[in-house]
C-alpha cells in the first residue's frame, strides 16, 4: 500500500473486528436482538457499517482520481472527533443518515455470518482501491 497512515487504518480495523468478532460470540443466534427498542442490534450495527463501507468506496470511485492530482501535497491526517463532540454538545449520539441506516426487518432477509463476509469483502475492495 502506498501511503502507510491507510495501511495503519485498514490494520486497526482488521484488528478491531478480530477483536469485536470474539466479544460477540456470547450473542450467537440473537445477533438481531435489540438491547433496547431505539438502540440497533448488533446485526443492524453491523449492516449500519457494510453500508457506510460500501457508500465510502462508490465515493471513492469519483474522488480518488480526483485527488490523485494533488499527490505530492501533504495533507491533514488527524481530525478531530467529531461523533464525541456532537455527544459532548447535544447529550445523546449522532443519528445515521437515512442511506446509511439498516433497513426495517433486515434480520430476516440476511444471515448475519454473510453480513460478515458482505462486510470484509467490502473492506477489502476498498483497501486495493486505496492502494493502487
Amino acid at each position: 500500500m502506498k501511503c502507510k497512515y491507510m495501511k495503519s487504518h485498514f490494520d486497526t480495523i482488521y484488528r478491531q473486528r478480530e477483536k469485536f468478532d470474539k466479544q460477540i460470540l456470547a450473542y450467537k443466534e440473537i445477533e438481531w436482538i435489540r438491547p433496547m427498542s431505539e438502540k440497533w442490534s448488533i446485526g443492524e450495527t453491523y449492516y449500519h457499517l457494510y453500508l457506510l463501507l460500501k457508500r465510502f468506496r462508490q465515493l471513492n470511485k469519483v474522488y480518488i482520481p480526483i485527488g490523485s492530482i494533488r499527490k505530492q501535497k501533504p495533507f491533514k491526517t488527524e481530525i478531530e472527533d467529531i461523533y464525541q463532540a456532537y455527544r459532548e454538545k447535544h447529550g445523546k449520539p449522532m443519528r445515521a443518515p437515512s442511506i446509511l441506516q439498516p433497513p426495517k426487518n433486515i434480520e430476516g432477509r440476511l444471515e448475519f455470518d454473510q453480513l460478515k463476509q458482505n462486510l470484509h469483502k467490502e473492506t477489502v475492495q476498498l483497501e486495493k482501491m486505496v492502494s493502487k
